[in-house]
Order: C-alpha cells, then sequence, then structure tokens
C-alpha cells in the first residue's frame, strides 16, 4: 500500500529550512509519509488552485517571515495557520492524523523550531516583528543567590551539562558558556553575581529558545519577572518626553502601572535611554526596551507584537534625532 504524501510549496530563499522540516516530519511521523518538496513562490497561487481543483486539501501556513492573515485571497480564504512555536510546527502533524487517520505524537520541540528559523537566510525573528533588524543587542541579567540559588560557577556547569546533555553545540569555560546565537558569562565587575546573557538579534527564535531552556534549568519560575532589555541601533530614536511617549500609547491597549512604566498583556515595559547598569562605555543614546513577564514563560507573540507598536505609534522612529514635536 502506498503512503500518503504531504506537498511542502515555499520560496527559494527557503529551501534549507524546508528540507531540515521535511527530515523532521519524516523521522516523527515514522517515515509514514512521503513529503515532496516544490521550489517556486511564483507558482504557488497556481499549485495550490490545481490542487484544490483536483479535490486535494491545501492547507496555507505562514512560516519564516510570512504571515498567513496577510495573505490575499483566494489562498488568504483557506483555513490554515501560522508557524510561530513549536506548538505551530506541531499542528503539521496534528493536520496529517485528522486527514490520514494516524496517532503520531506530537513531538516538535522549541529548539527545533529555533533551529528552522536560524537556517532561514530572510528570518531575523519572528519574535522581534518585522521590525527585527533595527534590534542591536538582547540582555538578560540573572543574578546568584536572587533568580537561582548557586554560584555562577555553578550556574555555567549545569547549563553545559544540560546543553550537552540535550545535543545542544556549545563551548565552555569557568567564566563563559557560548552557544549558536548566545553567551552566558560572569560579569565580575558586580562581586561576581551577575550571569549576563547576551542573544542575537539576527537569529533571535534560535536563540531565544536556548536561553529559555537554560532560564528553565536555573530557576523554577521561569520568565517570571526576569527583566529583558532590548536595545535598538541607530538611527532609532525615541520620543522626547514621557507625557508624549503616554499620549502616543493613549488607545493602544497599554495600561499604565507607574512613572513611565507599562503594561500589556503579561508583559510590564518601559521605554528609555537611561542606560541603567548597562555598560556606559558601549552604549550612546540609542532606546532600550525593557520588559519582564507575569507569567513562568516568554509570551513570544506579545514581544514583536509591543515592537510593532512602539514604532507604528510614533514612540520609536528611525531618524537622526530625537523628536521634541
Amino acid at each position: 500500500m502506498s503512503k500518503p504524501t504531504i506537498f511542502l510549496s515555499h520560496s527559494s530563499i527557503d529551501k534549507e529550512p524546508l528540507q531540515r522540516l521535511k527530515q523532521l516530519f519524516i523521522e516523527k511521523t515514522g517515515h509514514t509519509i512521503d513529503v515532496f518538496v516544490s521550489v517556486g513562490s511564483n507558482w504557488i497561487y497556481f499549485e495550490a488552485g490545481h490542487a484544490y481543483a483536483r479535490g486535494l486539501r491545501v492547507v496555507p501556513v505562514g512560516f519564516l517571515g510570512v504571515d498567513l492573515y496577510s495573505i490575499s485571497p483566494p489562498l488568504g480564504l483557506l483555513q490554515g495557520f501560522n508557524i510561530a512555536s513549536a506548538g505551530g510546527l506541531n499542528n503539521l502533524i496534528t493536520t496529517s492524523n485528522d486527514l490520514f487517520d494516524y496517532r503520531h505524537e506530537l513531538s516538535f520541540t522549541e529548539y527545533e523550531y529555533g533551529e528552522l528559523c536560524g537556517l532561514s537566510p530572510q528570518s531575523t525573528s519572528s519574535i522581534l516583528g518585522r521590525y527585527g533588524t533595527l534590534v542591536d543587542d538582547i540582555r538578560i541579567d540573572m543574578r546568584s543567590r536572587v533568580d537561582f540559588e548557586f554560584t555562577i560557577e555553578e550556574a555555567l556547569v549545569r547549563l553545559r551539562d544540560k546543553f550537552s546533555g540535550d545535543g545542544i553545540s556549545c563551548g565552555y569555560s569557568k567564566s563563559e558558556v557560548t552557544c549558536f546565537g548566545v553567551k552566558f558569562y560572569w560579569d565580575q565587575r558586580y562581586n561576581g553575581e551577575i550571569l549576563n546573557i547576551h542573544a542575537a538579534p539576527r537569529i533571535a527564535d534560535t536563540a531565544f529558545t536556548t536561553v529559555e531552556i537554560a532560564v528553565a534549568t536555573l530557576r523554577s519560575g521561569g520568565f517570571k519577572n526576569l527583566k529583558v532589555d532590548i536595545r535598538f541601533k541607530k538611527p532609532v530614536t525615541l520620543v522626547d518626553g514621557s507625557h508624549k511617549l503616554s499620549g502616543a500609547l493613549f488607545g493602544s491597549g497599554v495600561e499604565i502601572i507607574g512613572t513611565n512604566v507599562f503594561k500589556i498583556g503579561e508583559l510590564v515595559f518601559r521605554v528609555t535611554t537611561d542606560y541603567g547598569d548597562f555598560d556606559e562605555n558601549l552604549f550612546s543614546n540609542e532606546p532600550i526596551l525593557s520588559f519582564y513577564s507575569l507569567s513562568d514563560e516568554l509570551p513570544k507573540s506579545q514581544i514583536g507584537d509591543l515592537v510593532g507598536e512602539l514604532f507604528e505609534r510614533g514612540v520609536l522612529e528611525i531618524g537622526s534625532s530625537r523628536r521634541s514635536g
């Protein structure tokens, strides 16, 4: 009896991640489904229409920078989904289970999702949204004996062992653990109490997945109340004046909960050019979005939405100087 076949059509720029997705999907469905991959974004409407006319099920999927809800009819009228996490990848298995009456386990992981995103040359990240190319650095500080119960040296050893056990490539020294797109290092300027985490915006999906694994390894509370700083590049500027900042956010669903502190969804945030304990020798006058999550998990979809809202409402602007008007 022949196997059922899934046909994937995609842009040529995403050939590498789609080939990797094919490999993972076949493995996770026990080699019970064949996958045929076609390169041809210019022909995708024709291919989808041809399949639909033959009575085949067509499921549009938004992935690697494509938002399904921005796709025009007729393809956009079909029932589909976006892939913005491991859950989205597992929807591929769910759809196949429903269509072919299988019971395959939903086994895609967040790390595999990050791996696929990192393979795409056009992917800055779905986490940061369409303004992700304007992000220069992402930083998280964790304090020994406050955010976790052991010393920095012990934390780095735990991270090394966890990554190695999970098959995540990493380098280790007594003061640093490095993975693709992420660096965990011992900042000894503060009496040896700070574990600095820097994540590369270029592969933020992959990097944040690694950071999530690290945070879960080190603290029981996950991301709850753990501050994340996103620093923007030149020439991004911040609107001048806290009253103008709050005025720009009026009507956006944001709540004011403190002096220049706001809440939307599961995120509490502020936007500033006051770098606090950032290294003043490295940073000049670019805005920083600082936020923390009210839940144990990092609400990834809300981060990109928030960044987009800040630009679209004029809180952040691409320009040569801060606006005073």
